[in-house]
């Protein structure tokens, strides 16, 4: 049973984590990365604003109000977990992000 429980557990985490790096390797953030682990990056500036007692939540999703404890302390919780994901997932892209990188600042 407590291997169930465990397997459960890991399932969960894996399920609901990577979320950051689909948002930004795929069309829903609008560009791509143009920085090295851009998932990363995304996931500490959540964590910033879930610890921020004054932050908003996203203008064209429910017209910026400010954030409930609750929504900061899920905010907080899921994107630390979040983090080992993006930080493996980032090193995996790696090389494209450094190709992406330089061919933006050569079209500039």
């Amino acid at each position: 049973m407590k291997k169930i429980h465990t397997s459960l557990s890991l399932g969960l985490i894996l399920i609901l984590t990577g979320c950051s790096t689909i948002y930004e390797r795929t069309s829903l953030s609008g560009s791509a990365p143009k920085q090295p682990y851009p998932a990363t990056r995304n996931d500490f500036s959540a964590i910033k604003s879930s610890l921020d007692p004054d932050s908003r939540t996203g203008d064209h999703w429910n017209g910026g109000r400010k954030m409930r404890l609750d929504e900061r302390i899920l905010g907080f919780l899921f994107f630390t977990l979040d983090i080992p994901i993006s930080i493996i997932s980032d090193t995996v892209f790696l090389p494209i992000d450094l190709i992406n990188g330089k061919d933006t600042k050569a079209q500039q």
